[in-house]
C-alpha cells in the first residue's frame, strides 16, 4: 500500500504520479489530505501539506474522485486527521468515503468516528503500538481476517521495549494472543531489505510511506526502488 499526499507539490503532479505507479503494477494507494496539525508526519510531508492548505478540500475530494474514475479496480485508502474531517463535516466525509469505494482508511486519533464508518460498512485500519502492544492486540481481537491492524516500529524517541525488540517477537505475540486480522508494517521501510525483514517476520503487508515521494525528482532511483518493493507482491 503506497502513500501519497494529495498535493505533492500540486494536485496535478500527484495525479500524474498515481497513474505512473499504477503502470508499474501498484494496485493499492493511500491518499492523505493536508491537515493543519499533521503531528505524525515527517518534515517532508508537513511541508507539502502546509503549502497545500489554501487549495480547499472540495478540490482534493474531486481529485480523489478522478483517481477512482481512472482506476476503478485499485484499492484507495484515505488518511486524515480530525481537523480535516471536521472541516468537511463528519457525515459528509463518510458519504465521500462510501462514494469512492474506499477501504482500509486511517482516521488519526478519532476512534469514535469508527462507529460512523461501521454503520456504512466502510473499513478502516487500527493500530498496534510499540510500547504497549498487549493492550492494542486485545483491542483488535474483535476484528476478523479481512481487517488490517498496523504494527509500528518504535519512534526514535521511544525507549527500547526489550520484551518485543524484534518484528518476529511482536508478530508472535499477536498470534499467540489469538489475533485473527492481518498485520501490516508501518513506518521506516526505506528499502527492499527493510520490507524483507517485515515479510520474514510473518507480516501480511506493509504501508510504504513518503520514501518514494522524496524521489519524484530522481525518476531512475524512484522506479528502481518501486520495482524492488513490488517484487514482494504475491
Amino acid at each position: 500500500m503506497y502513500y501519497f499526499t494529495i498535493a505533492c507539490p500540486t494536485v496535478e503532479r500527484t495525479l500524474e504520479m498515481i497513474d505512473r505507479y499504477v503502470e508499474h503494477g501498484v494496485d493499492s494507494v493511500q491518499i492523505d489530505m493536508p491537515s493543519r496539525d499533521p503531528y505524525g508526519e515527517t518534515d517532508f510531508v508537513k511541508a507539502m501539506m502546509s503549502q497545500g492548505l489554501h487549495v480547499g478540500y472540495d478540490t482534493y475530494m474531486d481529485a480523489i474522485r478522478e483517481v477512482r474514475r481512472k482506476h476503478p479496480d485499485i484499492e484507495i485508502s484515505i488518511v486524515v486527521y480530525e481537523d480535516v474531517i471536521d472541516s468537511i463535516g463528519r457525515e459528509a466525509f463518510a458519504d465521500f468515503l462510501a462514494e469512492i469505494k474506499s477501504s482500509n482508511n486511517i482516521i488519526c486519533d478519532l476512534p469514535e468516528y469508527h462507529d460512523i464508518l461501521d454503520q456504512r460498512g466502510i473499513s478502516y485500519i487500527t493500530m498496534i503500538t510499540y510500547n504497549d502492544p498487549e493492550y492494542d492486540i486485545e483491542e483488535n481481537l474483535r476484528y476478523g481476517e479481512d481487517h488490517i491492524a498496523v504494527m509500528r516500529t518504535k519512534r526514535k524517541t521511544d525507549a527500547l521495549n526489550r520484551r518485543y525488540d524484534t518484528w518476529k517477537k511482536r508478530v508472535k505475540l499477536a498470534k499467540d494472543m489469538g489475533l485473527k486480522c492481518k498485520i501490516f508494517a508501518i513506518a521506516e521501510i526505506n528499502n527492499a531489505k527493510d520490507l524483507a525483514e517485515r515479510k520474514n517476520a510473518g507480516m501480511d503487508g506493509a504501508l510504504i510511506g513518503n520514501v518514494l515521494m522524496q524521489l519524484w525528482d530522481d525518476e531512475d532511483a524512484l522506479w528502481k526502488k518501486l520495482d524492488e518493493f513490488q517484487a514482494f507482491v504475491e
